[in-house]
């Protein structure tokens, strides 16, 4: 009979790294402030890492007094210890760890060629990616864009920017963002935020790279003009000014028209003397050249519907992916509709006639006589063999007259849709009595039982219905 004993071993090897004893290897982990010496056995790096197993036969590794000598000022002492618990214990816990260490260990993995510990920090680093650069954005746009590892969180970092440009636009995290990263920045189509408000972070940023100058720019002379138009010129050309207000044009731009270069300023001049002369800025001689092709500023996407705004477009979203979206250019939905009832019909013929077998589909009725929208989504076909169908991912929804959104996910083990010839859309376990449902023309009913109660009315009639189908974008 076999009986293992891992975890006495486990235990035993942990104790042995935090007690010590026979140790003979010396780490010194960091540099500066963040240095710390750490210490261990050759026998127990050699067991569990190639790259220290090699070091050792080689002689690679110095070696004073009887002991080895590993100078790594490239590995934080924090990242050093969770590899030591790692040789040691065969465990590691992230959840303790911010983004920023986060990062730190997965190029410490990679250095050190730890590849399943790395393979484990990269699932757990892109799991947590959107977590942890809200909370360290700076410091992490620092290892990302200094660090070709990182190449493929450089995409995230600013398509997060540009959907959610408050991270770091308008704070004081902003004065210290890289200019490399802020010229990437300023080049993005999506980025969604108005060109005011990105020529006051510019100046912003470009006071705070220059502290000398005066806040009151009369007061500058030549040299603080020239210094301050050094700083700034790598992103005039990258400002849309003819998309800002002529208020705030004549108030906050003109002030600074030193900075600015004199084919530019006259045309956004022009533009706003002669609004219906606008033109790209890319059409200013020289301008094409520095920006790489005109600059567009993202704008909100349309929405094909009689009942429901971009806004509502934005919970619907973020209810269906749980995670809550703030800006509309990275919904990754078209909603396209199917069906509405005005135009198409409002009895569950037509319903199941255009949105049967469709994929995922959202639905919303206005209640008549009402502000009031409710509804339901569906992450399932519709069809109409009479069967009920359960995912934990359906909804319904109610919007009240303040537009003050309810959400009611489906219970566990509940049905979430009815399909039913003689029935249009209906939600939840008809036996019980459905959640929502289209009777008939116009008429639909609730009886909360396999989703919360969000308060829809018993019975009522709608005034308009539409069906969108709801499909992923390809660039998502």
């Amino acid at each position: 009979m076999e009986k293992k004993f891992w975890p006495d071993i486990i235990y035993d090897l942990k104790l042995l790294l935090e007690t010590g004893g026979n140790q003979d290897v010396l780490i010194q982990a960091g540099k500066n402030s963040d240095y710390k010496e750490l210490y261990a056995h050759s026998l127990i790096l050699g067991c569990r890492s190639q790259y220290f197993r090699d070091a050792f036969s080689i002689n690679s590794i110095e070696k004073i007094d009887g002991k080895y000598i590993i100078k790594r000022p490239d590995i934080s002492p924090r990242s050093f210890s969770n590899i030591l618990c790692y040789f040691y214990g065969g465990t590691v816990i992230l959840d303790e760890e911010d983004g920023v260490e986060v990062l730190n260990l997965y190029m410490a993995s990679n250095e050190l060629e730890l590849h399943k510990l790395k393979d484990h920090v990269g699932d757990f680093l892109k799991k947590h990616q959107r977590y942890f650069f809200q909370k360290h954005p700076i410091d992490m746009i620092d290892i990302i864009f200094t660090h070709d590892i990182f190449a493929d969180l450089r995409e995230f970092c600013l398509k997060t920017l540009c959907a959610e440009p408050h991270i770091l636009l308008g704070t004081d995290k902003f004065k210290s963002l890289s200019e490399d990263v802020l010229i990437q920045l300023l080049k993005r189509e999506d980025l969604f935020i108005r060109e005011i408000s990105i020529w006051d972070d510019i100046l912003v940023w470009g006071f705070a790279k220059n502290p000398s100058l005066d806040n009151d720019v009369n007061k500058w002379s030549r040299d603080d003009i020239d210094l301050m138009k050094n700083t700034m010129e790598k992103f005039i050309p990258l400002i849309q000014f003819h998309d800002i207000s002529g208020e705030d044009f004549f108030n906050k731009v003109l002030p600074y028209e030193d900075l600015i270069p004199k084919e530019i300023k006259q045309e956004a001049l022009r533009a706003h003397m002669l609004p219906g002369t606008r033109s790209s800025m890319a059409s200013v001689p020289n301008l094409t050249a520095q920006v790489n092709g005109p600059i567009r500023r993202a704008t909100l996407p349309k929405i094909d519907s009689k009942i429901i705004t971009t806004q509502h477009v934005l919970s619907f979203s973020s209810w269906i992916d749980g995670f809550e979206y703030k800006n509309a250019k990275i919904i990754p939905y078209d909603f396209n509709l199917l069906l509405r009832g005005s135009r198409d019909g409002m009895d569950p013929q037509t319903f199941h006639r255009l949105c049967d077998n469709k994929g995922p589909t959202l639905i919303v009725i206005k209640i008549r006589n009402s502000k009031r929208i409710v509804g339901g989504y569906n992450p399932l076909d519709w069809d109409s063999n009479g069967r009920s169908k359960t995912s934990p991912d359906g909804f319904i929804f109610s919007f009240d007259e303040l537009e003050t959104p309810n959400i009611g996910r489906v219970k566990p083990n509940e049905c979430s849709v009815r399909c039913y010839k003689e029935w249009g859309a209906s939600f939840g376990n008809y036996e019980g009595g459905n959640d929502l449902a289209m009777k008939n023309k116009a008429e639909w009913k609730s009886k909360p039982v396999s989703y919360p109660d969000i308060k829809i009315p018993k019975k009522f009639s709608c005034s308009e219905y539409e069906v969108f189908q709801i499909k992923k974008k390809r660039n998502f």
